[in-house]
């Protein structure tokens, strides 16, 4: 091996650092083998400035870590090295100059010359492990990316949106055996999320593996419900959204399903949790209903947005056109597939060929979606002959149709799930996660469930994680979560992963194609897993009923993976 510029020991490894910028080894002293690949080496920094990978034009060894510089942009940083027991630590110390857009602060292609039994890569926590021994790369703050590429190579970056200075990132590495208490443990160590259900680590208590049921419920069926939950021994109850709350954005209990408002829904938990049964949420992440005060009479202006343009001509309050200087050819909307229209073609998704029963596809047409236009919103579709957009409707959701001078901007709405979205780099994402929270708390709440996560503006790894940390830090009570997607960050908060949502008919199929892979990435990635949401279907014109030969065999395969299991009513 050339010689290292830098070598690190911990406990189990050591770690060597080329002069060049690179992994040269990191070798498991106790197995004697090397986990970085021979064949290719991952450059450890970077600066990515205007588009551009630049190298470091110069790189040299100052006491613990490596002051780097990119003559190409002026810009200088420093990164810390340091061994501890069970981990090295990267850390950018100091920067100096114009901040490029990220610096990468570290990278390895993680390939163990063996293997001791079968070798796992799990994603979204990266981490590579085998029977006996683990790496690991994780961030240490929700503004670190880390994340993992094709071929087991793991990368860290900071970026100059989210800040370059203090950003940092650990190679975790110790035995399998004690993974799961090191991810606890590393946790503490950097004020990380440490969930609890039952006073114990949230992923490594017994309750992740209780099933929980899905349903509407409210003040007049709540018996009936805590009656199934305690015959199918169920360990929650999670209310649909809609049935707990009237509207998204100003949250407040359901004025008609729970007269009687907060109190009324806390006495209702009380009950079910006399029966040592939880009561749990479903949330529209960052959805704003359409009737909420943050849409009408005038539209907040820190809802998530789209494209913008800008009105070539002035338009008057019935006039069916917005006429634009640029064609608005790039305005893209996304649209959810209905799982309940498949019909026929359910039979095709669940043979394994495609699977999209989770995609989200974002599609050019002629159909119609929101733009704001000062205190107005109006429903528009493309102009196809023309510049700018055909009306549809005026004055949408209480607005006032009104004239609009030259220059005034066509602000395009992000809409999923027939809800608005919030921006959540906005101040508003504070204000609805407080009203969540003081729901929770204030009625006792034990679970919830984070939906809807596809349309959030901002980079995924961030954004998502950012909602996620707004409402769960101002729980002031334990709570089991989980929801329909989670980034590297938002894996400490997670108690565990639903494999899917529901589906009309061919059960078995999907269970075998869709749900068991996803139970098994969810072991690759430490994740305990959820088998549902398992959907009783009645028959009608488009499906059977479901069978209880459908639900044994849910049940068997989730046992087979020790995974919990949702049933959805």
């Amino acid at each position: 091996m050339v010689n290292p510029a830098l070598k690190l020991s911990n406990d189990h490894c050591d770690l060597a650092l080329g002069e060049t910028g690179v992994v040269l080894s990191l070798f498991e002293r106790a197995a004697g083998r090397e986990w970085q690949a021979r064949d290719l080496r991952v450059p450890l920094f970077a600066a990515l400035h205007t588009g551009v990978t630049l190298p470091p034009t110069r790189m040299q060894v100052v006491g613990d870590g490596f002051h780097l510089e990119f003559a190409q942009c002026g810009f200088a940083c420093s990164v810390s090295c340091r061994a501890l027991p069970d981990h090295f630590l990267f850390k950018v110390e100091s920067v100096s100059g114009p901040a490029p857009d990220a610096i990468g602060l570290f990278g390895i292609h993680v390939t163990p010359d063996q293997t001791h039994g079968e070798l796992h890569f799990g994603t979204r926590l990266n981490t590579v492990w085998d029977d006996s021994f683990s790496v690991t790369l994780l961030a240490l703050n929700p503004d670190t990316e880390a994340r993992s590429l094709p071929g087991r190579i793991l990368q860290a970056r900071a970026h100059q949106r989210f800040g370059l200075e203090g950003a940092g990132c650990a190679l975790l590495t110790v035995p399998t055996v004690r993974l799961d208490q090191a991810l606890v443990d590393f946790a503490v160590r950097y004020n990380l999320p440490q969930p609890t259900l039952d006073g114990k680590p949230a992923k490594l208590s017994p309750m992740v593996r209780r099933g929980y049921l899905f349903t509407d419920f409210d003040a007049a069926n709540a018996d009936r419900i805590l009656d199934w939950a305690k015959r199918g021994r169920f360990a929650h109850v999670v209310m649909h959204a809609g049935s707990w709350h009237d509207r998204a954005g100003h949250y407040r209990v359901h004025p008609e399903r729970i007269p009687g408002g907060t109190p009324a829904l806390r006495a209702i938990a009380e009950r079910f949790h006399r029966a040592d049964i939880g009561v749990g949420i479903h949330l529209g992440s960052a959805d704003i209903g359409w009737e909420d005060p943050y849409m009408t009479p005038v539209p907040d202006r820190r809802l998530a947005t789209g494209s913008r343009f800008r009105l070539s001509t002035a338009v008057g309050p019935n006039d069916p056109y917005l006429t634009t200087d640029v064609h608005p050819l790039l305005v893209t909307r996304r649209v959810l597939y209905n799982y309940n229209a498949f019909g026929e073609n359910t039979a095709a998704l669940a043979s394994g060929t495609g699977d999209q029963l989770d995609t989200v596809s974002v599609e050019l047409d002629d159909r119609p979606f929101t733009v704001r236009v000062d205190d107005e919103l109006i429903r528009v579709r493309h102009l196809m002959q023309g510049m700018g957009f055909e009306v549809v409707e005026r004055g949408l959701y209480g607005t006032q149709p009104a004239p609009h001078a030259a220059g005034g901007e066509i602000v395009v709405l992000r809409q999923l799930y027939n809800s608005f979205l919030l921006d959540v780099y906005t101040s508003l994402l504070d204000e609805v996660a407080d009203s969540v929270a003081r729901i929770y708390n204030e009625c006792q709440l034990d679970m919830i469930y984070f939906d809807c996560g596809e349309g959030f503006g901002g980079p995924p790894w961030h954004a998502r994680a950012r909602v996620h940390d707004a409402f769960l830090r101002r729980f002031d009570r334990e709570c089991l979560a989980q929801g329909s997607d989670h980034p590297h960050y938002s894996w400490h908060w997670f108690a565990r992963y639903g494999t899917s949502d529901c589906v009309p008919s061919q059960s078995n199929a999907h269970v075998d194609h869709t749900r068991v892979p996803r139970a098994l990435t969810c072991r690759d990635n430490r994740m305990p897993a959820d088998m549902g949401w398992f959907q009783l279907y009645a028959a009608n014109a488009r499906h059977a009923a479901t069978t209880p030969a459908e639900a044994a065999y849910l049940c068997e395969r989730a046992d087979e993976l020790n995974a919990g299991k949702g049933l959805s009513l």
